[in-house]
Protein backbone atom coordinates (compact mmCIF):
# COMPACT_ATOMS: atom_id res chain seq x y z
CA UNK A 1 0.00 0.00 0.00
CA UNK A 2 0.86 3.62 -1.22
CA UNK A 3 0.60 6.16 1.67
CA UNK A 4 -0.14 9.40 1.03
CA UNK A 5 3.41 11.99 1.15
CA UNK A 6 3.17 15.78 2.59
CA UNK A 7 5.91 17.21 1.02
CA UNK A 8 5.99 21.10 1.62
CA UNK A 9 7.69 23.53 0.15
CA UNK A 10 10.99 23.81 1.61
CA UNK A 11 11.60 20.05 0.78
CA UNK A 12 10.84 18.60 4.25
CA UNK A 13 8.79 15.21 3.54
CA UNK A 14 6.24 13.11 5.88
CA UNK A 15 4.54 9.70 5.43
CA UNK A 16 0.91 9.83 6.11
CA UNK A 17 0.12 6.37 7.42
CA UNK A 18 -2.87 7.14 9.68
CA UNK A 19 -5.75 7.75 7.27
CA UNK A 20 -8.40 8.37 9.70
CA UNK A 21 -9.96 12.37 9.83
CA UNK A 22 -13.79 11.63 9.90
CA UNK A 23 -14.80 15.30 8.37
CA UNK A 24 -11.49 16.44 7.03
CA UNK A 25 -12.03 15.33 3.43
CA UNK A 26 -15.70 17.10 3.25
CA UNK A 27 -14.50 20.34 5.38
CA UNK A 28 -11.54 22.18 3.49
CA UNK A 29 -11.24 24.46 6.27
CA UNK A 30 -10.67 21.70 8.58
CA UNK A 31 -8.02 20.46 6.37
CA UNK A 32 -6.07 24.12 6.50
CA UNK A 33 -6.51 23.48 10.28
CA UNK A 34 -5.06 20.46 10.32
CA UNK A 35 -2.71 21.54 7.65
CA UNK A 36 -1.43 24.55 10.53
CA UNK A 37 -0.19 22.31 13.03
CA UNK A 38 1.25 19.50 10.60
CA UNK A 39 4.95 21.21 11.79
CA UNK A 40 4.07 19.79 15.68
CA UNK A 41 3.52 16.20 14.04
CA UNK A 42 5.33 13.61 12.42
CA UNK A 43 2.38 12.08 10.54
CA UNK A 44 -0.56 13.36 8.52
CA UNK A 45 -4.18 12.28 9.18
CA UNK A 46 -6.23 12.63 5.74
CA UNK A 47 -9.07 10.39 4.87
CA UNK A 48 -8.20 9.38 1.39
CA UNK A 49 -10.44 6.38 -0.33
CA UNK A 50 -7.55 5.09 -2.73
CA UNK A 51 -4.10 6.27 -0.20
CA UNK A 52 -2.35 6.99 -2.78
CA UNK A 53 -2.15 10.94 -2.88
CA UNK A 54 0.36 13.20 -2.46
CA UNK A 55 0.02 16.74 -0.85
CA UNK A 56 2.15 19.40 -1.47
CA UNK A 57 1.76 22.29 1.24
CA UNK A 58 2.89 25.78 0.33
CA UNK A 59 2.80 27.92 3.39
CA UNK A 60 2.68 31.77 2.19
CA UNK A 61 1.84 33.76 5.88
CA UNK A 62 -1.37 32.31 7.15
CA UNK A 63 -2.19 30.46 3.55
CA UNK A 64 -2.12 27.17 2.69
CA UNK A 65 -1.78 26.35 -0.85
CA UNK A 66 -2.73 22.34 -1.74
CA UNK A 67 -1.77 20.62 -4.66
CA UNK A 68 -1.27 17.29 -5.97
CA UNK A 69 2.21 17.05 -7.72
CA UNK A 70 3.64 14.08 -9.86
CA UNK A 71 3.99 10.95 -7.38
CA UNK A 72 8.04 10.78 -5.94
Amino acid sequence: MKYPVLVFNDGKKFVARCLMVDSIRAQGSDLAAVLKDIENQLFLRVCDDEAEIIILVEKKDETLKLSAPEEI
